[in-house]
């Protein structure tokens, strides 16, 4: 190395790192050592520092694989990678494995050693100048997450994360930005989670529960900045002391304005004190089951953590009301009512079901004649999806959930005592439309009613779907490549009318739909028992059958 970089009066003792000290200069003794002269050199670029796995020490070298060559040769991995042929691509992924896996074990030490260095920042085109191809730049933010989980786990002084079913369901989906990764390390937000997933039975809430971790790990992040202390944890910020802090961090994330005293987010503001409750009960939990994280050292410092934890719940329950609900209560009702109540125009509705069955009909016709494919079967899915919405005035969870066996399961119940007291009209209408009832919010029973044309789509959905659906997905609405197994109503709706010529588009909704039709409702003049009959149909309960929550 020094051949190359020194001339020949450089002495042999003088190292690559003694160079670089110097600036280039150094004194050289050669054949003379009373006559002391001074030489600058021109360096190259200084190679990189790596760190072998066998000397587990950095060395500085241009050719890893000559050093695991020549030192270690007789280690059973080095000698895998040497069968390789030179310049082969098994040989390079091999060692490229090799020395990520040193570099992981640098990470998680806390020492961060990229393989590169980008000199600059360049764009997708100038990337792609040399060969003049476009390219389409991927999303890797699945795989950060991923990553993110692996560390978390790995550096996990208890060794619980990777155990929770949390981690299993919720972590991976997450976002990979910062606070997705102090959700996912933070041992008490794990916790407080998992216990959220076991009260609660379906898939979907698997996305309220990354959401609430997010919001707690928000909140600790900004906690950090304000007190200064970066390596707080969620538990310890659960004490009486930090409650002013606390209420101070939640203004802030949910944007409060102490002149005007409004609020961006107030729903944030006014649930977080409801969050921060149920994590004290969870931490209280865990104390005293003595968890692995959770141990105190003797039952005096025991007694005192738990009085911390519920003197800080007292908190919690006697002025967080004072302090942030109120405000943000107030807030949120007059930013209800000072907003205009648009509700969809009849000539809108009528237009959108009239466009959605003409692209309907187009795409059952392409089905009939074998030429269709994966955007004819998404296009009939959103169709359907949102003409059975737009038909029941359902909630888009009541209806996009829906499963195939609960489509097939048609449980009827005899009516026959009952059928001398309904009209021939009634009667007709009971051959008319197939009544499915599925799971919907609060796990109460919705029933869907169905008619004749959209049984029609769903039957060549079914007919269909195993040409574009995998067969462990069993929603009736599944739409290829999405990222969740169901068909999203709310995405439907809102494609279907970019297309469509509609007067006021952005009311075609499901919620403003349900306004719509409890406005109409007050023009017949219904009596009591009869609203009672509608608002159940509806999913409300008895405290709201003249429908004041959507008027």
């Amino acid at each position: 190395m020094l051949r190359d970089l020194c001339t020949p009066q450089t002495p042999k003792d003088k190292t690559y790192e003694d160079v670089h000290a110097t600036g280039g200069k150094f004194l050289t003794d050669h054949m003379y050592p009373d006559h002391w002269t001074t030489r600058t050199l021109t360096l190259l670029p200084y190679p990189p520092k790596l760190r072998c796995k066998y000397c587990d020490e950095d060395f500085i070298s241009k050719n890893f694989m000559r050093h695991l060559e020549r030192l270690h040769g007789t280690e059973t991995a080095v000698q895998d990678i040497l069968k390789y042929p030179k310049k082969s691509k098994q040989r390079r992924q091999a060692l490229s494995l090799l020395r990520n896996a040193t570099n992981f074990d640098l990470y998680i030490g806390g020492t961060v050693r990229p393989n590169r260095k980008i000199k600059k920042q360049c764009t997708k085109e100038d990337y792609y100048a040399r060969t003049a191809k476009s390219a389409t730049v991927r999303n890797n933010s699945n795989n950060l997450s991923q990553s993110q989980t692996l560390v978390a786990c790995a550096i996990d002084p208890t060794d619980t994360i990777s155990k929770l079913n949390v981690k299993k369901q919720v972590f991976d989906m997450m976002k990979g930005d910062d606070v997705a990764f102090e959700a996912k390390k933070d041992l008490l937000i794990t916790h407080f989670e998992e216990s959220y997933l076991k009260k609660h039975k379906k898939e979907q809430m698997m996305y309220p529960c990354s959401n609430r971790m997010r919001e707690l790990a928000r909140l600790l992040i900004r906690y950090r900045q304000i007190v200064n202390k970066i390596n707080i944890s969620f538990k310890e910020l659960l004490h009486p002391k930090n409650f002013d802090a606390v209420v101070l961090t939640t203004r802030e994330i949910a944007g409060y304005d102490p002149e005007k005293k409004t609020f961006k987010a107030p729903s944030l503001a006014m649930h977080m004190g409801t969050s921060l409750k149920m994590a004290c009960d969870e931490l209280s939990h865990l104390v005293l089951k003595e968890s692995r994280g959770y141990t105190c050292a003797s039952s005096t410092e025991l007694n005192l953590w738990l009085k911390s934890i519920r003197n800080f719940k007292r908190l919690v329950e006697a002025r967080w009301n004072t302090k942030i609900s109120s405000l943000a209560h107030k807030d949120l009702q007059e930013k209800k009512w000072s907003k205009p109540l648009l509700v969809p125009l009849v000539s809108d509705i009528k237009h959108f079901r009239d466009e959605c069955i003409k692209i309907a009909n187009d795409c059952k016709e392409l089905f009939s004649e074998n030429k269709d494919d994966i955007k004819t079967y998404t296009s009939l899915v959103q169709c359907t999806l949102a003409l059975l919405i737009i038909f029941n005035k359902r909630r888009i969870g009541d209806v996009q959930f829906l499963k195939i066996k609960d489509y097939n399961n048609e449980v009827k119940s005899s009516f026959e005592d009952f059928e001398n007291a309904l009209t021939e009209t009634e009667k007709m209408l009971t051959t008319k439309y197939k009544r499915v009832v599925n799971s919907g919010k609060g796990s109460r029973a919705v029933v869907i009613l169905i008619p004749e044309i959209l049984q029609s789509y769903i039957t060549v959905l079914l007919e269909f779907r195993k040409k574009y659906i995998p067969p462990d997905n069993d929603h009736v609405f599944a739409i290829l490549g999405s990222k969740v197994q169901w068909g999203k109503g709310d995405v439907a709706i809102r494609k279907l009318t970019k297309g469509m010529k509609l007067d006021n588009p952005q009311t075609i909704t499901s919620n403003k739909l349900r306004k719509h039709i409890a406005t109409v409702t007050q023009l017949l003049n219904l009596t009591q028992e009869e609203a009672k009959q509608f608002s159940a149909f509806m999913g409300h309960t008895q405290k709201t059958p003249n429908f004041t929550s959507y008027q």
